[in-house]
């Protein structure tokens, strides 16, 4: 399933989709987490609000 996660770091604010066959929230960022790395991005050191929501609507059928 497609997850949308979200950083938000109060003005400036980052919307990741992300596939996982996994619901478990930890996981999900993790996987965000190294893909964001893997392309290049480097984010904030301050800690961000998360926010984790399903995004079926980005799965193909």
């Amino acid at each position: 399933m497609t997850f949308r996660v979200i950083f938000d770091y109060g003005e400036v604010e980052l919307s990741a989709m992300i596939w996982s066959n996994t619901p478990h929230p930890n996981e999900i960022y993790n996987k965000t987490i190294e893909h964001l790395e893997t392309e290049g991005w480097t984010l904030p050191a301050a800690y961000p609000a998360i926010t984790i929501t399903p995004a079926p609507e980005w799965d193909e059928e």
